[in-house]
Order: C-alpha cells, then sequence, then structure tokens
C-alpha cells in the first residue's frame, strides 16, 4: 500500500527526515510524502530538531536596516544563514556584532553569513556617519563626502581624515555647501564659540582639496570651513580651493577664527568681512605654519 504520512512541528523545532526499519518513502526529507508498506508490522519515526530565534536589530536605529535575507526568523543548530546590512542616506555600515560572538563569517562586511548556534541570537548592525573609522587618533573618522564633513560638527572632540576630493559634484555638495545651501547661506562652518562648542580633534586633509565652498553669513563672526579652532584642535594637509566666503568678522577660507594649530594647508578663492579676516585664516591666536593663500581678500 502506498501511505500519505504529514509530519507538523511543535512551535520550537523543525521536520529533519522520516525513518522507518522496513519500506520506501517517496522523499524521506518531505514533511508531506508517502511510504510504501512491507510485508511486516512497521513504525515511521518523524524526527524533528529544534530551532532558534534570530533577531535583528541596528545601532542607531536611524542608520539603516538589518536584514535575515531568508526572513525566516527561527533557523536550526548548524544552518548557515545568509544576512545583510543597508544603509540609509548619509550613513555607512560599520560593522556587525553577534550575541553570542564568532558566529558572522565577517563582520565588516554588509552581506554576509553567520553560522545558527544552539541557542537564540541577536544580530546587531552598526552604522556611522563617516565613511569608516572610530573617531579615535588610530582609526579617524574618514571623510568622503559633503555629508560625512557635515558630521564632523557633532564630533568635536574627536580625530578626522579626508580620503578624497570634496567638490561640487561629490555626494551632498547642493544642499551643504552651494549657493542654494541653508537658505541661500551655504556652507555651516564648523565649530563656534555659541552653540555647540569650538574644534577640539584633529582634522588632516591628506593632501585633498576641498573645493567650490560658498558661505554668505555677512552678518555672523567667526566664519570658514571652520569657524573657531580651539588652542588644542589642529588642522593640517588642507587645501580650500576656490572658496566664496562671506562674513562679517573674524573670516578666513579654512578658519575664521584659529587658537589652535593649522600646518601645511593653502585657500584660494574670495573672502569678504569686515575686521580680521585673512584669505587662510580671519584671527589668528594659535600657530600657523608651513601655509599660504592666494585668494582675494
Amino acid at each position: 500500500a502506498e501511505v500519505y504520512i504529514k509530519a507538523e512541528a511543535n512551535p520550537g523545532y523543525r521536520f529533519v527526515n522520516w525513518t522507518a526499519p522496513a519500506g520506501s518513502f517517496d522523499d524521506e526529507n518531505a514533511t508531506e510524502t508517502t511510504f510504501i508498506m512491507p510485508a511486516q508490522n512497521t513504525t515511521i519515526t518523524a524526527n524533528f530538531g529544534a530551532t532558534y530565534e534570530l533577531n535583528m536589530t541596528t545601532e542607531p536605529e536611524q542608520g539603516g536596516e538589518a536584514i535575515d535575507v531568508a526572513g525566516l526568523g527561527t533557523y536550526p543548530v548548524g544552518a548557515e544563514v545568509e544576512i545583510r546590512a543597508e544603509a540609509n542616506e548619509g550613513w555607512t555600515f560599520a560593522s556587525w556584532i553577534s550575541a553570542p560572538e564568532g558566529i558572522i563569517d565577517d563582520e565588516e562586511e554588509a552581506e554576509t553569513f553567520l553560522t545558527m548556534p544552539a541557542q537564540n541570537v541577536t544580530i546587531t548592525a552598526n552604522f556611522i556617519l563617516f565613511a569608516g573609522g572610530n573617531g579615535t587618533a588610530e582609526d579617524p573618522y574618514q571623510i568622503a563626502d559633503w555629508r560625512h564633513l557635515d558630521n564632523v560638527r557633532n564630533y568635536l572632540s574627536n580625530h578626522f581624515i579626508i580620503i578624497n576630493d570634496l567638490d561640487s559634484h561629490t555626494a551632498g555638495y547642493t544642499e551643504l555647501a552651494s549657493v542654494t545651501a541653508n537658505e541661500g547661506k551655504g556652507w555651516q562652518p564648523i565649530g563656534n564659540n555659541t552653540e555647540n562648542g569650538t574644534f577640539t580633534g584633529s582634522f588632516d586633509g591628506q593632501g585633498y582639496k576641498i573645493c567650490d565652498l560658498f558661505i554668505d553669513r555677512p552678518d555672523e563672526s567667526d566664519v570658514g570651513l571652520f569657524g573657531v579652532v580651539d588652542e588644542v584642535g589642529t588642522i593640517e594637509n588642507v587645501g580650500v580651493v576656490n572658496g566664496n566666503v562671506t562674513g562679517k568678522d573674524d573670516i578666513g577660507g579654512l578658519v575664521g577664527k584659529n587658537e589652535g594649530t593649522a600646518s601645511n594647508s593653502y585657500s584660494t578663492g574670495s573672502i569678504t568681512g569686515h575686521d580680521d579676516i585673512g584669505g587662510l585664516v580671519g584671527k589668528n591666536e594659535g600657530t600657523v605654519s608651513n601655509s599660504y593663500s592666494t585668494g582675494s581678500v
């Protein structure tokens, strides 16, 4: 006789296969199949294995999405599960963190696999507002577009490097540094004495250029790519090229007011202001070395 059989797993378990001492299955790995009855009494066994939950989270929540590609939510021990991180605009995937640890093939890759252990698992996709790094002196935040540069203002005591030129064709320019940005005011200088505070970190341009910077803030002081650099802040190896900067007092292409250290940098373009203005630095109360400007002031 050809006997129809069906296996139904309870919550927390999955069907594995069928076994029997005699007879044959149409498909021993299918939950619904047929069994050919032998010439003897027979016991058929449905084998089940435990499954465990896979929970996906993001940090921070607005940074992007962590995806269980298969979308099952529960998996057996030893299953290879594909996972993917998708960053929102302006964010960059940084790494995966898992509990328990050590189950992810490559924690630095946005698309990778994990091997399911014999317990519930939580996987977190970490996103950052930069192209890479963690903000330390040993591993600075990496700046690859205008959005990354704009995010410096929220991490004024950290360390940064530029990893490519920025210009009018680089992502984020129109909304952050163009003639139409910020209701026509253009770029908002990084660091000041009144709001978020002065820049106290380090900023290394690595010889790359920041081009086409536009600022039109005639009633504001401490205006430049950076507004105010604190006495412990450092800026080096930066070229501000073809900048067009207008402000009131303490106005410069690179820094409006420098209390820290600027070195190996230069600027070109046009600077307009009232008191304490300069092509590179407007008001200098710190140190400037091995630097120049060829702009009009």
